[in-house]
């Protein structure tokens, strides 16, 4: 009835609007204050743009495509996922790292110092108080790790952010809702998702119905 294109439009932006709520998040987290409305808003952006995408992808396809085209939607979605993460999390480990040692500038030059940060500046946010330190500076290497983890969070989620409203922008812009061939008010049921390509165009809303009864068999009972 509404056609792909505001559904693969708005919920992207829905998503992005709930991913730039977790821009309020700093150390200190609360998960229903904070984290759960974020979370809630990201998922209703997500229940508005998954079921659109998958029957849009599949309608476009006939009847003898329709395995490969569903294969190819989850062949893309799979790597898509694992290529975002892969490439912001180098960008978060690349960003924690620069402000970690902006942070801690002036407080790394004893050796103990500089050989305790440069093995915490590995793990991104892993916030531990170091021991072998003077208690001022294990204080101000905990303040850097906190900081720095604040940021670099921030700025993945910022870069997702972005990327999610583009996809969003771009389905609103490029997707163009097809002609249906079938009224709604001339089919109230809805068409049947997957009605072969010949049969929706002959008989969209009763071609089930046309479909031979097969009765099996009754089983003999195990002895």
């Amino acid at each position: 009835r509404y056609g792909p294109r505001l559904f693969m439009g708005a919920g992207p932006l829905v998503c992005a609007a709930g991913l730039a709520l977790m821009l309020r998040m700093d150390a200190d987290v609360d998960y229903w204050t904070d984290l759960f409305p974020a979370l809630m808003v990201f998922a209703l952006g997500l229940a508005i743009v998954v079921a659109p995408l998958t029957a849009t992808v599949l309608s476009d396809a006939d009847e003898h495509n329709a395995g490969i085209a569903s294969a190819v939607n989850n062949a893309i979605a799979r790597v898509a996922g694992l290529v975002a993460i892969a490439a912001i999390g180098a960008i978060v480990a690349s960003q924690y790292d620069t402000r970690f040692a902006e942070a801690l500038a002036g407080a790394r030059e004893p050796p103990a110092v500089r050989a305790i940060v440069d093995t915490m500046a590995t793990r991104p946010f892993a916030v531990e108080r170091p021991e072998g330190l003077e208690p001022s500076a294990a204080a101000a290497v905990v303040r850097a790790q906190e900081e720095a983890s604040v940021d670099s969070f921030h700025f993945g989620i910022g870069i997702a952010v972005v990327l999610v409203g583009l996809g969003g922008v771009l389905g609103l812009a490029g997707i163009r809702n097809p002609r249906r061939r079938v009224a709604a008010e001339g089919c109230a049921g809805g068409q049947f998702v997957g009605v072969p390509e010949e049969a929706s165009r002959q008989s969209p809303c009763d071609w089930h119905r046309e479909l031979p009864v097969v009765t099996l068999p009754a089983r003999e009972p195990a002895v």
